[in-house]
């Protein structure tokens, strides 16, 4: 899969025109932008999980909660 390359990169406040950079200079912009994207899809991805842990974690509470109620209610009604 080949990344887009962006039109202008601005370095140290200098901006440079793409197309006119060396083949060097662009796989690695496009290495760049590869990576960049693969950690965003890796922070989208860490962020379901921990939202799937999250509703997990209140499902396991309140499961201990109910099982704790239902001890409760079998206790006394003995």
């Amino acid at each position: 899969m080949e990344a887009e390359l962006p039109k202008i990169i601005n370095i140290d406040g200098v901006e440079y025109e793409v197309e006119t950079l060396s083949p060097t200079v662009k796989r690695l912009l496009g290495i760049y932008k590869i990576w960049e994207k693969d950690a965003n899809d890796a922070r989208l991805s860490l962020a379901k999980t921990e939202a799937a842990l999250r509703d997990l974690t209140r499902e396991i509470q309140l499961s201990v909660k109910n099982d704790q109620a239902e001890r409760e209610n079998s206790k006394t009604g003995e």
